[in-house]
């Protein structure tokens, strides 16, 4: 009797997997579809955060260089200040020493 139930648990359960295989299979491949759709869309926003990422670091090395070239700016025209207030001046002493 045990060899009986055991060949017919067998069969039915081989007949259950016959019968359901579909059912399972649509169910199995809906599963991993939204799966593969999941992982692909974090793939996708991980690579646009690298993106955003490297694009902030563009920016910000752009912005550095601008600053840099501003001071740079800045520092000459104190230069040039400072040698056209120099020349001023001794344009003053020279003309005060003609009119003597």
């Amino acid at each position: 009797m045990d060899k009986f139930l055991m060949a017919h648990t067998d069969q039915s359960f081989l007949s259950s997997i016959r019968e359901n295989l579909p059912k399972h299979l649509g169910v199995l491949m809906a599963v991993l579809m939204a799966a593969f759709s999941l992982a692909s869309s974090y793939a996708a926003k991980n690579t646009h955060v690298e993106d955003v990422q490297k694009d902030q670091g563009r920016r910000l090395e752009v912005l550095e260089k601008e600053s840099a070239n501003r001071r740079d700016l800045d520092e000459v025209k104190k230069t040039v200040d400072r040698i056209e207030n120099k020349l001023d001046r001794f344009r003053d002493e020279e003309l005060r020493f003609h009119r003597k």
